[in-house]
């Protein structure tokens, strides 16, 4: 997802919906998987501040990185580790039309999972 949106070849056709001609649910979850799959590396690469990442979106997911930042450096006194804050924020980070629930959930949990890997990134690099 953050490859497509920093080279310009995001979709939400083509990301966030399964179009299903199979009905194999296990066809269908080994796909999603796939699409969805952001290494670390990419991540990495995607680091913002040196990336092809347009502007306000770049300043924007700075920003909103920041303030969770700041919010889990407090985590002693708030209990809220980096990985609890990519489960809170994640869904209000995108939307999905899926109408299989399992792949409603292995999206939310990819959007998780890369929301905490640049969350992390964030707190090692301010």
């Amino acid at each position: 997802i953050i490859t497509a949106i920093a080279d310009g070849t995001y979709s939400e056709s083509s990301v966030f919906s399964i179009n299903s001609t199979n009905n194999n649910k296990e066809e269908d979850e080994k796909m999603l998987s796939s699409q969805l799959r952001a290494p670390l590396s990419s991540i990495e690469r995607l680091t913002l501040g040196n990336s092809t990442f347009p502007e306000p979106q770049r300043t924007l997911c700075l920003w909103l990185l920041d303030l969770m930042a700041d919010i889990v450096e407090k985590r002693d006194i708030n209990r809220m580790t980096a990985h609890n804050m990519a489960v809170v924020m994640s869904p209000n980070l995108y939307s999905t039309q899926a109408e299989n629930p399992m792949a409603a959930l292995t999206m939310a949990q990819k959007v998780a999972d890369c929301c905490q890997h640049l969350l992390d990134w964030r707190l090692r690099t301010r």
